[in-house]
């Protein structure tokens, strides 16, 4: 049985978020969503972009951060359930758009630019492209990929047009934030 999945800081601080039952999905620990928000400093009032959302709760601290929106793709049925759950129980359906689709799919159609975007996939069916989410990254904006710290130098190349701010390694998890210059 794992422990309950909570919201770090902000104003939902310790709400609890309903994690999908699901093998698919790795829901980012608090200690790393913690240390990314440590690294970029405030998020408020940027609209935001979790790309393989999961549990959603990258998305979900975010907002109880001050986020003006948060824009959740994600395929898998359990976890649209799950963050659709979460985000009726904290009350914060009109800052949270949950989308149940393919990211390019979804970014191509949607024709919209974020301020921050969160990439965060399945470590056990890693896309060979990721980099597509730079065209839909506002200029000066951030983007955050979370990878398994054995895939991070061949996944790295992608973002070779970006600026890296910071590269950490958590355990088996590496984090690298990058800007749009």
């Amino acid at each position: 049985m794992s422990l309950p999945i909570r919201i770090s800081a902000g104003y939902l601080k310790n709400q609890k978020i309903e994690a999908p039952q699901t093998s698919l999905t790795h829901p980012m620990s608090q200690r790393i969503r913690q240390a990314i928000f440590n690294m970029i400093g405030s998020v408020e009032d940027l609209n935001i972009l979790d790309a393989f959302a999961g549990s959603g709760s990258f998305g979900f601290e975010a907002v109880s951060r001050g986020a003006k929106s948060v824009v959740m793709i994600e395929k898998e049925y359990k976890s649209i359930k799950a963050i659709r759950q979460t985000a009726s129980s904290l009350k914060i359906k009109d800052k949270v758009d949950v989308i149940n689709s393919d990211n390019k799919t979804y970014l191509l159609s949607a024709g919209i630019k974020f301020d921050l975007i969160l990439v965060d996939p399945p470590y056990n069916a890693l896309p060979s492209d990721l980099a597509f989410v730079i065209d839909y990254l506002r200029e000066e904006g951030l983007l955050i990929v979370s990878i398994p710290k054995d895939s991070s130098d061949s996944l790295k190349k992608q973002f070779e047009k970006l600026d890296l701010l910071k590269e950490k390694n958590y355990g088996i998890v590496t984090i690298l934030i990058y800007r749009k210059i």
